[in-house]
């Protein structure tokens, strides 16, 4: 199986110049798998979440085996459970499905 987001999206034109500079890009949501296919029952994937961290630090998704909701702020994963617990959780984990961007508040 070859590893390959599905979508990889600039919701801003690219001569903006979003990742110059070794800037994280603006605007840019990554995605890996489609919700059709979570839809479709392909409840494991091969993206880690290291992986995943490497295209944003704010986001939502889920785990393999559809095994909670997962939660991406500040960069750091959680994992929040049927059973009301919520935790961080290692970056060697996969995913089936996640949508990821960077973040950055204009005011605190």
């Amino acid at each position: 199986m070859v590893k390959q987001p599905v979508a990889d999206m600039d919701l801003r034109s690219s001569a903006l110049g979003n990742g110059v500079s070794g800037k994280p890009p603006i605007n840019r949501l990554y995605q890996t798998s489609t919700m059709a296919a979570l839809l479709d029952a392909v409840y494991d994937g091969e993206t880690t979440l290291d992986e995943l961290l490497q295209h944003g630090n704010f986001g939502l998704g889920t785990f393999n085996s559809l095994d909670g909701e997962m939660i991406v702020t500040d960069g750091v994963v959680r994992q929040f459970r049927a059973e009301g617990l919520a935790a961080e959780v290692p970056g060697s984990l996969k995913t089936p499905f996640a949508c990821v961007t960077y973040f950055e508040p204009e005011k605190m």
